[in-house]
C-alpha cells in the first residue's frame, strides 16, 4: 500500500507574552506567583506634590518590579536576550541566555525582578527581546500619580433580588385559601 507524501509544515514562530508586577516569584512546579500585577503594564507611584521629578543624581526607588516573559513554539535549543532600550551607558536588564527545550509544543519562562528599581525618568520604557533571529519589542511605563487621586475604590452595590421572600409570600397566600 503505498504511502502518502508527507506535507511540508510551516514551523510557528517564537511566541513571547510579556507581564510586568510588584513581585514574581519562579515556583519549583513552573508556576509563576504574581503579587500586584499591573495588568496594562503602566506602573503608577504614588507620590506627594512635592517630591521633584526623578533625575540620574536623584532618582527614586521602586522596592521591587518583576519581569514575566514566556516563551512558546519554541522547537530547539536557541537564545534569548532580553535588553531595556536605552543609551550605551546603562547596562541590559537581561542578556544571552540559552534554553534547551525538551520537545515541541513546550514552553518557558524567565523571571527577573529588580529590588531595587531605580526610576531615573517618567514615561515609557521599550523592552527588546530576541529570541533566535526573531526581535520582539514590548511597551512599559512609570508614572506619577499625586497622593491626593489615590485611594480605595468604592464597593460597588449590589442588589439580591428578593426571591426567598416572594416565595414565602406565595406560600403564605396559598395558606390563607385553603
Amino acid at each position: 500500500m503505498p504511502t502518502k507524501p508527507h506535507k511540508k509544515v510551516a514551523t510557528a514562530k517564537p511566541q513571547v507574552r510579556f507581564y510586568i508586577a510588584e513581585d514574581l516569584r519562579q515556583e519549583l512546579n513552573g508556576k509563576v506567583s504574581a503579587i500586584g500585577l499591573y495588568t496594562d503594564n503602566v506602573v503608577v507611584l504614588p507620590l506627594p506634590e512635592n517630591i521633584p521629578e526623578p533625575t540620574e543624581s536623584t532618582p527614586i526607588l521602586i522596592k521591587s518590579l518583576g519581569f514575566l516573559f514566556n516563551f512558546s513554539n519554541l522547537t530547539h535549543a536557541t537564545t534569548i536576550s532580553i535588553d531595556i532600550k536605552a543609551d550605551e551607558k546603562r547596562k541590559p536588564f537581561m542578556q544571552s541566555h540559552e534554553f534547551a527545550m525538551p520537545g515541541t509544543g513546550q514552553s518557558i519562562n524567565m523571571v527577573g525582578v529588580m529590588q531595587p528599581c531605580v526610576v531615573t525618568f517618567f514615561g515609557e520604557r521599550t523592552l527588546i527581546v530576541t529570541v533566535g533571529e526573531s526581535v520582539h519589542t514590548f511597551n512599559f511605563e512609570i508614572r506619577r500619580a499625586p497622593l491626593s487621586t489615590i485611594g480605595a475604590v468604592p464597593e460597588p452595590k449590589i442588589e439580591i433580588p428578593k426571591i426567598r421572600n416572594r416565595a414565602l409570600a406565595a406560600r403564605k397566600k396559598t395558606a390563607k385559601v385553603t
